[in-house]
């Protein structure tokens, strides 16, 4: 609750004066009626009415003040549960779009995972093929020479005949 009125951009504490607001109203009103009674014990009826007429206006004036402190609570109230709405949903909101950008993210890291391990073989098959490659030329390099060398000896052989 605190954390919320905190997010809203008012403290739990902006509450806790108006209320405090509201119970000092309400006893100002209750000290002052039990002034009003003890101040008329002795007073004639007609002093007693004005004194009554009084506390009625002072009754009807705190009550509107406590209407009013009321009506100023719950507007900051709803106030609060918008704000507090709007975060909640603008969170939703980022926590789906965060939630599409980490699964996008494991999708490329899984395509680069495979494509690392099919580079890596291609790299292998390349190293194999250029080995192979080596040794059949090493091979015919071998055959030239001998070849190269029978026919020398031919060449010897048809000369000398």
């Amino acid at each position: 609750s605190v954390v919320r009125c905190a997010v809203g951009g008012m403290r739990a504490e902006d509450f806790g004066i108006n209320i405090d607001k509201l119970s000092i109203v309400t006893d100002d009103v209750g000290k002052e009626f039990h002034a009003a009674v003890a101040r008329s014990g002795g007073l004639p009826l007609s002093s007693r009415d004005g004194e009554l007429e009084e506390l009625r206006q002072i009754v009807v004036a705190k009550d509107r003040s406590i209407s009013s402190l009321r009506s100023t609570l719950d507007g900051q109230r709803s106030a609060l549960e918008g704000r507090i709405a709007q975060t909640e949903k603008i969170l939703g909101d980022r926590d789906r779009e965060l939630g599409a950008i980490r699964d996008e993210l494991e999708g490329a890291m899984r395509a680069k995972a495979v494509a690392e391990a099919a580079l890596k073989r291609e790299v292998e098959a390349n190293r194999r093929s250029k080995e192979a490659i080596k040794s059949d030329l090493e091979d015919l390099r071998q055959k030239l020479r001998q070849a190269s060398s029978e026919g020398m000896k031919v060449k010897a052989n048809l000369r000398a005949e």
